[in-house]
């Protein structure tokens, strides 16, 4: 396992330089804030190109472990899945090429690193804490405009990606209560 930066201050890992008291006071669960710091390899300890690519060739995925998607056209899991479930990685390959976002979900599950970074965070925020991986390949868009249904940390770990966040269209949206653009004030 790496350095495990995280491990002395799992929050100053995530938020430095806002400290946890301001977190908590103004920001846990009400609203969002953006940290900018001209820092690439900030989260490198953690997580990196390379070492996802590790992952995928190590492991057999299968559909709980690997989720495609794209704004426009949208990615059918049967175009990446074989009928039995099996991830098909020249499929994954072709369509991350044509601009489809490879998500990994809950990888924690599956990378040691990854996992000892929840637990982390977990003994600071009393709740449970997963991965969720996106990689999207430049010029692209994986999804549309829409809200989570859960509090999250978006941690950039490599590349670049211009973010929009909006006014909370819904306060505290149940879980399966969609986002509809031109029914929803943004």
């Amino acid at each position: 396992m790496t350095s495990a930066p995280w491990r002395k201050n799992p929050l100053d890992y995530v938020l430095g330089p806002l400290n946890r008291d301001d977190f908590f006071a103004n920001y846990h669960e009400s609203k969002a804030i953006v940290i900018n710091r001209d820092e690439p390899g900030r989260y490198s300890d953690l997580l990196s190109i390379a070492r996802i690519d590790e992952l995928l060739n190590a492991i057999d995925l299968d559909g709980e472990q690997v989720d495609m998607a794209r704004a426009e056209p949208p990615v059918s899991r049967d175009h990446f899945l074989f009928p039995g479930g099996g991830a098909d990685r020249a499929a994954i390959s072709d369509l991350y090429r044509d601009g489809a976002t490879l998500i990994l979900p809950q990888l924690h599950q599956l990378d040691a690193t990854l996992k000892d970074f929840c637990r982390s965070l977990e003994s600071i925020l009393s709740c449970h804490v997963q991965t969720n991986i996106y990689l999207t390949p430049p010029n692209s868009q994986g999804f549309r405009t829409h809200y989570d249904d859960h509090d999250v940390f978006v941690l950039q770990i490599e590349g670049e990606k211009e973010w929009r966040l909006y006014n909370t269209p819904i306060e505290n949206p149940y879980r399966g209560e969609g986002f509809q653009s031109g029914a929803h004030e943004i």
